[in-house]
């Protein structure tokens, strides 16, 4: 990091902001997806998936929408309206909450 930016793909902290929004039954199946995505962010773009490549991990809001749209079809846990409590959360600490230029909505 930088100063005082903070990008979440690399904040050891960040999963304290949502583990209390994930209902209790989902939280083990949600860690497991949120430590295999940041795991895949802190790769060099050459050697992620090809799908996340081109992911520009110092961009926060983008990473955080590609944490949000995992598994987008299974919504049998990871309901639309978990998605948007998790994205406000992280995007209001690591894009609003930051006067960081990377982090500008774009």
């Amino acid at each position: 990091m930088e100063g005082s930016k903070k990008y979440f793909y690399n904040d050891p902290n960040s999963w304290e902001l949502v583990k209390d929004i994930i209902p209790g039954k989902d939280r083990n199946r949600f860690r497991n997806d949120w430590d295999w995505f940041l795991g895949e962010m802190r790769k060099p773009k050459e050697q992620r998936k090809p799908y996340y490549q081109g992911i520009d991990v110092y961009n926060n809001e983008l990473v955080i929408k590609k944490l949000c749209d995992l598994k987008k079809n299974d919504k049998s846990w990871f309901t639309p309206e978990l998605r948007e409590l998790v994205r406000m959360c992280l995007l209001e600490h690591y894009v609003y909450g930051q006067n960081n230029p990377d982090n500008r909505l774009r």
